[in-house]
């Protein structure tokens, strides 16, 4: 039977090994709970530098304005040549912003040794979430933007190249360009329409007048909404009509990163 001392010194040693295990169990808590905090005082961080960076664009107009620019150079028909720098400005600031979307760090992750609980974790995936959320909304307007801007600033510069003395290269332009690609799928029609009149104008097949009417006949007929209500007797009235339905389109692409960009950085 062991000695009252030996019981003595091992009750010790076993109060010693509890006192040591309790005190660095709760100096591991205490590390946890700091390096806890930094993990998510680095998310807030995260949360408030996207926030600014990728705020919504602002000031984008993709829209020419009025001017007639879906459609072969008439006479006397160029179009001003600050249409072709305002929609190369915007286009340039919507594709940088679609940029710094596309590189735009992602949240800061949890340090290795830390294993947070699915509790401490809400906020990482908060954030991951709204910043696939961003990417994910932004894809379709910003596919459409740049198929638009691939070509709307193109046209316009060959409009507002084509006076009468050299018309019938801006009509070359215009036909070429329209052919790789029309800037809105919606315009299909009218893009192969503006294609057949501006080669005819280009290589003088038929007088202008009745290349025009045809044209005017055609984009009427393709039935896009806004243009069923336009006289095809009037091409000066289809043109016009015309310059409306792209505007509407273009503000709405425009729109839309605007809309997407707007919920990503009212998440915080």
């Amino acid at each position: 039977m062991p000695s009252r001392r030996v019981l003595i010194v091992t009750a010790a040693v076993v109060v010693v090994a509890v006192v040591i295990a309790v005190a660095l169990s709760q100096r591991s808590d205490g590390e946890r709970t700091a390096a806890l905090e930094a993990w998510h005082a680095d998310l807030r961080a995260w949360e408030s530098e996207q926030t600014t960076a990728l705020a919504p664009p602002e000031g984008v107009d993709l829209s020419p304005g009025p001017a007639t620019w879906l459609s072969p150079v008439w006479a006397g028909g160029a179009a001003d040549a600050a249409d072709a720098d305002a929609v190369n400005a915007a286009c340039t600031t919507l594709t940088a912003y679609g940029d710094q979307v596309d590189f735009a760090p992602e949240p800061p992750a949890a340090p290795a040794e830390l294993e947070p609980t699915a509790q401490e974790s809400e906020q990482f995936e908060a954030d991951q979430a709204a910043l696939a959320g961003l990417r994910a909304g932004l894809t379709e307007p910003l596919s459409e933007v740049r198929r638009y801007c691939g070509t709307v600033p193109t046209l316009l510069a060959a409009r507002g190249e084509g006076d009468a003395a050299d018309a019938a290269d801006a009509n070359r332009r215009i036909a070429e360009s329209l052919r790789v690609q029309c800037p809105l799928p919606e315009l299909e029609a009218v893009c192969a329409a503006t294609v057949e009149a501006a080669e005819a104008l280009a290589g003088g097949a038929g007088e202008p007048e009745a290349v025009r009417a045809r044209w005017a006949e055609a984009v009427v007929g393709s039935d896009l909404p806004g243009l069923a209500d336009a006289d095809p007797q009037q091409p000066e009235d289809v043109e016009a009509a015309l310059a409306e339905v792209v505007t509407e389109h273009a503000d709405g692409v425009a729109g839309q990163v605007q809309e997407v960009a707007s919920e990503f950085v009212g998440t915080w």
